[in-house]
C-alpha cells in the first residue's frame, strides 16, 4: 500500500479493494473500470504486488535442494514457449521460453528459469529445445552431486553427463 496527500490521495479501502482484485485474478485492465478510480494507483499497486512475489520467490529458490544424498528421487524438467515478438521487418521473432524443475510429489520445489533461445524466422513454429548454453548452468546449481534421476522429453541437451544425475 501507499500513502500519498493532496489529488492523488486514495483511500486505503480502495487500495485494498484493488489488492483484492489482484489476488483474484482480475485482469489489471478491468480494475479501474470495476471499482470506478483512475488507472495508475492500480497499476502501482499489481506493480508493487509482483514486486513481492518475486522477492518471495527468489528467497523460496534458495532453500530448495533437490534430492537428500540418502536415496535418489525423480525430478522432471522441461520448457515452454510462453510467446513470441516479431520484429519491425517481419522477417525475424524473438521468443520468451522458460523452464521448470520440480520434484515429483513435492510441488513446493518447483523452480522456473528464463531460457534466452536465438531468433528464428517469423513463420517458424517455435524457437527449438532447450539448448546447453541455457541447460547447463541451471543442472550445475540445482542438481549436480543430488542423486536424482532426471525425467526429460528428447531435447539433447538434457543428456549432458552431470554428476549426481541419472538421465531417463
Amino acid at each position: 500500500f501507499f500513502s500519498v496527500s493532496g489529488q492523488s490521495h486514495t483511500p486505503l479501502k480502495n487500495q485494498a479493494a484493488v489488492l483484492c482484485c489482484a489476488l483474484a485474478g482480475v485482469p489489471v485492465t478491468s480494475v479501474p473500470i470495476i471499482l470506478e478510480m483512475n488507472h495508475k494507483p492500480v497499476e502501482r499497486i499489481f506493480k508493487n504486488l509482483e514486486i513481492a512475489r518475486d522477492q518471495h520467490v527468489r528467497k523460496k529458490e534458495k532453500a530448495i535442494k533437490f534430492g537428500s544424498n540418502q536415496k535418489w528421487v525423480d525430478v522432471e524438467a522441461d520448457e515452454v514457449d510462453v510467446g513470441k515478438e516479431v520484429e519491425m521487418d517481419q522477417k525475424r521473432a524473438r521468443w520468451e521460453q522458460w523452464g521448470g524443475l520440480v520434484e515429483r510429489g513435492r510441488p513446493d520445489t518447483l523452480v522456473l528459469f528464463r531460457l534466452f533461445p536465438k531468433t528464428t524466422a517469423s513463420r517458424s513454429p517455435g524457437p527449438g529445445p532447450i539448448t546447453k548454453r541455457d541447460w547447463k548452468p541451471v543442472a550445475k546449481k540445482f542438481l549436480e552431486g543430488r542423486d536424482v534421476i532426471l525425467h526429460t522429453d528428447g531435447a539433447k541437451a538434457y543428456t549432458m553427463k552431470i554428476k549426481g544425475v541419472l538421465h531417463d
